[in-house]
């Protein structure tokens, strides 16, 4: 994400667009894996049976839930694993 550029030393105010920080690399990504996919399977996508892609969408989204689950645990463990622990302060803000 593109760090707000500083004006005599104080950081820019946020962008109201937000949203568009990483987007070029996220288009990226998409169209790399439609071709990914063009390849693999040829180019029938579009000409496919509308509820063969339904199940196949459905299949997806079971498995994106089911890595965001496993995700989940891996950062509660982190988490639990933290609780209680005696950290050092912070001074101040680090400049990167």
């Amino acid at each position: 994400m593109a760090r707000a550029k500083k004006k005599n030393g104080v950081p820019a105010a946020p962008s109201r667009d937000r949203w568009r920080d990483g987007w070029d690399e996220y288009m990226t990504d998409v169209v790399r894996r439609l071709r990914s996919g063009q390849q693999e399977y040829g180019n029938t996508s579009f000409s496919a049976d509308p509820q063969q892609l339904l199940r196949e969408l459905q299949q997806e989204l079971l498995d994106v839930s089911g890595w965001g689950f496993i995700l989940w645990r891996r950062l509660e463990r982190v988490r639990q694993c933290l609780e209680g622990a005696k950290l050092p302060p912070v001074d101040k803000d680090v400049e990167l």
